[in-house]
């Protein structure tokens, strides 16, 4: 089923699918959203994810897929592409802000951040995002949403009522699909910069390549960093 909507689920978008199983097992995990096998759940993260990708015709959809896919890239701070307090292009994303190499085959987005805690006198600097090699895509997801989005100016990611989008809508829009896929726990927008530092620590990326990506001027960035259960078990029993 996972296999098949990776594979065919672009021609599903805003279709209504019906998959018929006689495995009772398999029906109740998928109506419940949880399972006590690692794998099953490993599977149902993914067709989740899927379906939600799949979903981008709805604009909210759209909108929240995006702001989260270039949050956790960008490894941007929830303040720095939200707006909280009274809008101000000089400040806050805006559209102008993103740049691509090609506007028919993209491979690279040039983001400008013009202002965020780290950077107090608002000098500006560009981050970079590269076109993704899997279904989950930056650029991908951007595109999809500005294609959507009105030309009016203002911030970038605005709600279909031309309101911007705040912190606490984003994290609300986190936390009930996480919860609606039984991932339990207590998450917010500031989870991508936690997932991103710690995934870039997982993936073997150097100390300096991590500080640039998240604009740490320090190892600022290692309390961001979640140590697995299992790698601390694997650690103690080497010292044996």
């Amino acid at each position: 089923m996972v296999l098949a909507a990776a594979l065919w689920g672009p021609w599903w978008s805003s279709r209504r699918v019906e998959f018929c199983s006689d495995n009772m097992a398999v029906v109740e995990v998928l109506r419940s959203g949880t399972s006590r096998d690692p794998n099953l759940m490993a599977l149902l993260h993914r067709l989740s994810l899927l379906t939600a990708q799949l979903s981008l015709s709805d604009y909210s959809q759209a909108m929240l897929w995006a702001a989260c896919c270039l949050d956790f890239f960008g490894v941007l701070r929830a303040g720095e592409f939200t707006v909280n307090e009274p809008f101000d292009p000089a400040i806050h994303l805006t559209p102008q802000d993103l740049q691509l190499d090609s506007t028919s085959k993209p491979t690279c987005l040039r983001v400008q951040i013009k202002a965020s805690k780290t950077d107090p006198f608002h000098q500006g600097c560009f981050i970079y995002l590269d076109r993704g090699h899997t279904s989950i895509c930056p650029i991908a997801s951007l595109m999809a949403y500005l294609h959507r989005r009105s030309p009016a100016p203002g911030p970038l990611f605005l709600q279909e009522n031309g309101q911007p989008l705040t912190r606490t809508q984003l994290s609300n829009f986190f936390q009930s699909n996480l919860s609606a896929v039984g991932i339990t726990g207590t998450y917010s927008g500031h989870s991508f910069h936690t997932g991103a530092a710690t995934t870039a620590t997982q993936q073997g990326l150097l100390d300096h390549l991590i500080k640039t990506m998240g604009r740490w001027s320090s190892d600022a960035y290692l309390p961001y960093v979640r140590t697995p259960v299992q790698s601390i078990l694997n650690i103690s029993g080497q010292l044996l």
